[in-house]
């Protein structure tokens, strides 16, 4: 094989690795809202409260695109991971991200995390996911009681 052609078919290896969402993934990243959509979607469920006072927020996602949770899969993720599920508080706003990364052979799953927020003052609370960007996206009303 010619040289130019094995350098032709290093760089279109490269840029395949590198560009699009499904590529593999160098370090954690929050998912963005398309790749969430993508994948079929997320939605929160009411939240349930633990021995300890606290509470539990369960998060339903699968970023593998495997399932559909709020709408048709349109893409496979094949060897991404969910590593963790962030969440903020801000007064009645509960805002939550989904970090993803490749797979390395871990045990974590493709699926969310349910979240434990603590403990939280009673009343109805509006849940957005926030995206890298920061742009925020409506997932629902949960009730603290």
């Amino acid at each position: 094989m010619s040289r130019i052609l094995s350098i032709f078919l290093v760089g279109l290896v490269l840029m395949s690795a590198c560009g699009g969402q499904d590529s593999y993934l160098a370090t954690s990243q929050v998912a963005t809202w398309e790749f969430i959509q993508s994948a079929g979607g997320i939605k929160i469920e009411q939240p349930r409260k633990k021995k300890d006072d606290s509470w539990v927020l369960p998060v339903v996602c699968d970023v593998s695109g495997l399932r559909a949770i709020t709408k048709t899969p349109m893409t496979m993720h094949s060897g991404v991971v969910v590593t963790k599920v962030l969440y903020q508080v801000t007064g009645n706003d509960i805002s939550i991200s989904v970090v993803i990364n490749a797979s390395t052979g871990t045990a974590r799953t493709s699926a969310c995390q349910e979240i434990t927020v603590g403990v939280m003052k009673s009343g109805d609370y509006r849940v957005f996911y926030l995206e890298p960007n920061k742009a925020t996206h409506a997932l629902g009303t949960v009730t603290f009681k």
